[in-house]
């Protein structure tokens, strides 16, 4: 079960998945080190009220930086949106 969040960036700075975070974030707790926006920790928060395992952010799941590689991976991640949105549990839309 997973739930993924549909949202707009905005302005902020965050963090992102791609270069030396990439690593980092693939430890249990890790987010709890950075700053979030309050769209992606509020998320979090309803993702576990409904006991739901996990969730899916595009700015931490799809690689967004610039190397052939991380442009690769996005593009093909991008092209599944469809199939993320569809085999989710529920998705999360903050407008």
């Amino acid at each position: 079960r997973y739930a993924p969040l549909s949202y707009v960036w905005g302005h902020a700075v965050q963090v992102k998945l791609g270069g030396s975070d990439e690593m980092s974030l693939q430890v249990k707790d890790s987010l709890s080190k950075f700053k979030l926006p309050q769209t992606i920790s509020d998320a979090i928060h309803l993702t576990r009220l409904l006991a739901i395992k996990f969730l899916w952010v595009d700015v931490l799941c799809i690689c967004q930086g610039q190397t052939d590689f991380d442009l690769r991976d996005r593009q093909d991640q991008l092209n599944n949106m469809g199939n993320i949105y569809h085999q989710a549990s529920l998705t999360i839309i903050a407008a």
